[in-house]
C-alpha cells in the first residue's frame, strides 16, 4: 500500500517488549512505539532521569546484544528513533535535540519532548488501552479521526504534529503544508 500525505493519517502502537528480538522483553517493559501513516515513529519512554540527560551513547555497551538493565534499554530506544516522549518533572513541556549515534541518523536529530510524570503516566494507561485497538504488527489499519478520545492522541496531535521542530518531510505526510 503506498501512502501519501493525510491529515487523518494511521496509527499504530506496539509494545516494545513484544517487539525487541532480546532473550531479556522484561527491560523493554512500558516502552512503547507509536508509529503515525507508516512513516513517523514516537517512543513513548519510562524516566531515564537516572542516566540522561545528558544522553550519552557511551553508557550502552559496545554490542547493543549485551544491554542488562532498564536504563540501557530505555537509552537505546531513545537514541536510535526520530522522536521521544519522556517523563522529568523538572524538565516538563521542554523539547531537546539529541545527536543520534547512527550514522544514517546523524542529519536529524532525535527530538526529546519531555512531560510531567503524571502526564506520562495517562499517557502510559492509554498506550496499552491503544496496543489492543491498533498494535498490529503488519499494518496501521486505524485512522487518527477514529482515536482522538485518547488523551495521547490529543497530546500528539496537539504537541507533536504541529511542531516546528517535527522533520519536514514527516508534516507533509501527516498532512500539513509546508508552510504551517
Amino acid at each position: 500500500m503506498k501512502v501519501g500525505p493525510d491529515r487523518n493519517y494511521l496509527v499504530r502502537v506496539l509494545r516494545a517488549e513484544w517487539e525487541e528480538e532480546t532473550l531479556r522483553p522484561e527491560l523493554y517493559r512500558d516502552i512503547f512505539q507509536v508509529t503515525l501513516h507508516t512513516i513517523v515513529n514516537i517512543a513513548f519512554i519510562p524516566d531515564v532521569s537516572a542516566v540522561a540527560p545528558p544522553w550519552d551513547a557511551g553508557l550502552l555497551p559496545a554490542d547493543l546484544d549485551d544491554i542488562s538493565t532498564a536504563e540501557e534499554a530505555r537509552l537505546v530506544c531513545a537514541l536510535f528513533t526520530s522522536y521521544v516522549v519522556t517523563p522529568n518533572g523538572e524538565r516538563a513541556g521542554a523539547v531537546e535535540r539529541v545527536t543520534s549515534p547512527s550514522p544514517r541518523n546523524r542529519a536529524d536529530p532525535v527530538i526529546v519532548r519531555y512531560v510531567a510524570p503524571a502526564e506520562f503516566d495517562r499517557y502510559l494507561a492509554d498506550l496499552d488501552r491503544l496496543n489492543h485497538v491498533v498494535g498490529s504488527v503488519i499494518q496501521a489499519t486505524v485512522r487518527v479521526g477514529d482515536l482522538r478520545g485518547y488523551e495521547v492522541i490529543q497530546f500528539i496531535e496537539r504537541e507533536v504534529v504541529p511542531a516546528p521542530w517535527l522533520r519536514p518531510s514527516h508534516a507533509r505526510m501527516l498532512g500539513r503544508s509546508p508552510f504551517s
